[in-house]
């Protein structure tokens, strides 16, 4: 404090920091008089929740999010070009919620529990609504609040069109079928996992559902439009937990190994023909054609093929039928006619379809390339269809990357993704395996692309799903270890420096605010079930109100304290980014 009572200086914390005064008067003999105040610091930030102490240099405001680089730090700037550093909470919906609790607490007016939840969000450190959100937490106009939620935060939308593609053709224009999944015309013989569909996105089917996904995405506005909404931090292309599941990870996981096939290997030994599976109207497998269409195109003749790669094919094209024939079209991946008695696996591709391990140079460097042009063919699909419409906002790749354990997704993918047109990309982050941050780090050194981390952990036996076991692999005993681990976690996430020493992570989206299905039961939430915060106050048996008084409480045990940690180790982060931001 200067003789004029003024205040300078940059804090370096939050909190309230108690000081003393004393005053000194000019008579003779002096006079003095000692005064006590308490100087509360917080963290200030604008409009959109971008952080007032740490104006970004050179950033020149373009009215909606961008990436920036500043003091080594890659990060998202804010409308006002204010340093945004993004901590999202995902899949925020009343959907989980026991209905008889939400009857209760709030009637049939959820616009009370979408306002209720903003003011806990914003509480405990968060600052964006991330993807799979009721439409009801959207600060602008909507199709469930006209007017928008009344407490503002920024959100992420999330782009599914393979989710239409897959469960609800009819979405995408006169089709009548599900978008051909490539797995189904796989051989059973090489175990390759079945639950999530790996869509052939050669088929004409693919650009009518993206541009149908743009479609419906405006409509869920009262505008019309998304494409000039300030608040919308950035668009998701799809999530790789469902759909894209195979682009996740690479086939030498240790931790689920024969997980993630090579979406190359799988073209080349599918079926070219979909007859048999209900499609009669359109039967080709677009992309096993596509295949074929890139060997001729590479190496124009048969003979310089069969050069390269040591086989024996007769056509680019079929010759004798699939699994008997001598063309590529008709590759099962076995010697022709040897599954009469046993299954000899073609020795050019050998009989890996995850690793490869097996397979000639030549063709591992082939699959390789079109796996890339694959991945390149259903998101560039999705980017130009929206570059099209919208110039503004950014693009994610698929959320979760990385696949179980983090262990990293494979380079081609990642090449095509970045090449497609994506901003930024979405990984996955285990807190089962901290080390692991280096996947993206490694795909920041080998594309220049920062990178975004969904995160999620549990304590199913001090939560609402307790005693059973949570379907979670990264489950901790208490709600307190719990955030003991998310602390640790956020730091390391934080922290992490690519080899150019970048810090190239732009934020955090955490899955989820509340629990999850009967089904899942498993304690991803911050706020249980029956609509209780894991705050060690709310998420108890005995009935209370919180600091908005809203009802708490009525669970079937005393459930520990998350949030607190949760809280604390947010500002941290936030504290520390400001500072880096002031060197």
């Amino acid at each position: 404090m200067d003789q004029h009572g003024n205040i300078t200086g940059t804090p370096t914390g939050v909190g309230q920091f108690p000081f003393e005064v004393q005053a000194t008067d000019s008579s003779q003999p002096p006079q003095q008089q000692t005064y006590n105040y308490t100087l509360s610091v917080v963290i200030g930030v604008d409009t959109y929740g971008g952080l007032t102490a740490a104006p970004i240099s050179g950033c020149t405001p373009t009215g909606y999010f961008q990436l920036q680089k500043a003091n080594s730090r890659w990060l998202l700037a804010d409308p006002n070009c204010k340093a945004f550093w993004g901590y999202s909470v995902q899949n925020a919906t009343y959907t989980f919620i026991e209905s008889g609790v939400m009857q209760a607490r709030y009637g049939n007016n959820y616009t009370p529990w979408f306002t209720r939840n903003l003011e806990r969000m914003q509480d405990w450190g968060f600052n964006t609504v991330g993807d799979y959100a009721s439409v009801g937490f959207f600060p602008v106009g909507n199709v469930v609040n006209g007017s928008g939620a009344s407490v503002k935060m920024p959100f992420i939308l999330l782009f599914r069109a393979m989710a239409e593609a897959e469960y609800d053709p009819s979405f995408c224009g006169a089709y009548t079928l599900p978008i051909k999944d490539i797995t189904a015309g796989v051989p059973s013989a090489y175990g390759i996992y079945d639950g999530e569909s790996v869509p052939d996105t050669y088929d004409p089917m693919w650009p009518a559902c993206v541009n149908a996904e743009i479609s419906s995405l405006r409509s869920q506005f009262t505008s019309g439009d998304f494409n000039n909404i300030p608040w919308i931090v950035g668009i998701t292309t799809e999530d790789a937990d469902t759909f894209v599941w195979a682009w996740k990870g690479t086939g030498n996981n240790p931790i689920k190994p024969n997980v993630y096939p090579h979406i190359g290997f799988e073209i080349a030994v599918a079926n070219p023909d979909y007859k048999s599976l209900g499609y009669a109207a359109d039967p080709e497998l677009h992309a096993k054609y596509a295949w074929s269409q890139y060997l001729q195109t590479k190496y124009t003749t048969i003979a310089a093929l069969n050069s390269a790669w040591t086989s024996s094919y007769t056509t680019f094209g079929t010759s004798g039928g699939y699994g008997v024939g001598t063309g590529v079209l008709d590759e099962n991946g076995s010697v022709p006619g040897s599954c009469l008695t046993r299954c000899v696996p073609t020795p050019w591709l050998g009989s890996d379809p995850f690793n490869l391990t097996g397979a000639r140079a030549a063709v591992v460097t082939d699959l390789n390339a079109f796996l890339y042009n694959y991945v390149y063919q259903g998101e560039s699909t999705e980017v130009t269809a929206l570059r099209a419409y919208d110039n503004h906002h950014l693009l994610f790749g698929p959320n979760a990357l990385g696949g179980e354990g983090d262990y990293g997704t494979r380079p081609q993918v990642l090449a095509a993704l970045a090449a497609a047109g994506v901003d930024a990309f979405f990984f996955r982050y285990d807190s089962l395996y901290p080390f692991n941050i280096s996947t993206p780090v490694n795909a920041y050194d080998t594309t220049g692309k920062p990178s975004l981390m969904w995160y999620g952990l549990s304590a199913n036996q001090d939560s609402y799903w307790s005693p059973q076991p949570s379907g979670n692999d990264a489950d901790y005993p208490t709600q307190v270890k719990r955030g003991q681990v998310y602390a640790a976690d956020q730091q390391n996430i934080f922290s992490a420096q690519a080899s150019d020493s970048s810090f190239p992570i732009v934020g955090v989206d955490f899955w989820g605010l509340t629990d999850d299905t009967p089904e899942e039961h498993t304690n991803w939430g911050l706020i249980s079930n029956k609509d209780n915060a894991y705050d060690g106050k709310c998420a108890v048996i005995a009935q209370s109100v919180d600091q908005w008084g809203f009802p708490c409480g009525g669970e079937k045990a005393n459930y520990g304290d998350f949030l607190d940690a949760v809280t604390q180790s947010n500002s941290n982060i936030f504290q520390q980014f400001i500072l880096q931001q002031l060197q």
